[in-house]
């Protein structure tokens, strides 16, 4: 197996950013979001930037090397873990890139407020920091195509998403549509069964930075049909719940 490239540049960091934040929205697979929020809660060295005013965190060994994904970090891992090395040289190359590692009270509690909105807890270890936002502030562009595996995807806004809050909505509600009933596993089978999408009864877009999210009364599971009629709305306003029952019963 080749030796892992590391990382050279500002861009070669941005990539694997966009490559995490894609991992955490709220349609990636669950398996994928659950591995990368394990990573960020273990790290010990990360890199702070913020998305909109939210501060975000990934760790050194996973934005570290040239173009990562999780499949080859579980490679790299393996490797590390076979031969016994323990010093990869990621800190370094890092460090070359943004400058010294920092040690700040307020990011660390950041970083554990972060880790919290992932459904995980941060590792007890002191952690450091690159790049505080006043230095480097990384936006996470909205509209951005990676490659991988040789399909182009659109990344959400991460504001869409909090999986902790999505899985306590599906386990109170179920996974029938709110609006139409429709259920996947009756439909599909098992291939269908614990999927919906999660509304926001109150736009997201709404309100600035950060806020709290009741999974019971601010959310809801509706199948993508409806999801999408929901926010498609009439002139420019989202649609509720109850409105777009009454279409479908108008319709029908």
């Amino acid at each position: 197996m080749r030796k892992p490239l590391l990382v050279e540049s500002i861009e070669d960091i941005q990539q694997n950013i966009e490559r995490v934040e894609g991992y955490l929205c709220e349609d990636s697979p669950a398996d994928d979001f659950a591995e990368m929020a394990n990573y960020i809660a273990k790290g010990r060295n990360l890199i702070c930037y913020l998305v909109g005013k939210e501060y975000h965190f990934v760790p050194s060994r996973f934005i570290g090397y040239k173009q990562n994904s999780l499949s080859k970090h579980l490679e790299n891992r393996e490797k590390r873990c076979v031969t016994g090395i323990t010093k990869d040289g990621t800190t370094a190359k890092l460090s070359s890139i943004l400058g010294p590692l920092v040690i700040d009270d307020e990011l660390d509690k950041k970083f554990i407020d972060y880790c919290n909105t992932l459904g995980y807890t941060a590792n007890k270890h002191k952690h450091s920091f690159w790049c505080f936002p006043e230095r480097f502030a990384y936006e996470v562009s909205e509209n951005v195509l990676y490659e991988e595996g040789g399909v182009k995807t659109k990344l959400h806004k991460i504001r869409e998403r909090n999986r902790a809050a999505r899985e306590m909505c599906i386990r109170a509600k179920g996974t029938k549509c709110s609006v139409c009933g429709f259920d996947f596993k009756a439909v599909y089978g098992e291939i269908g069964k614990g999927y919906i999408q999660v509304h926001h009864l109150k736009q997201l877009s709404s309100t600035r930075g950060i806020r709290i999210t009741d999974p019971i009364k601010e959310l809801a599971p509706v199948c993508p049909n409806c999801h999408a009629m929901l926010h498609r709305g009439k002139n420019g306003k989202m649609l509720t719940i109850e409105e777009l029952k009454a279409l479908v019963k108008q319709s029908k």
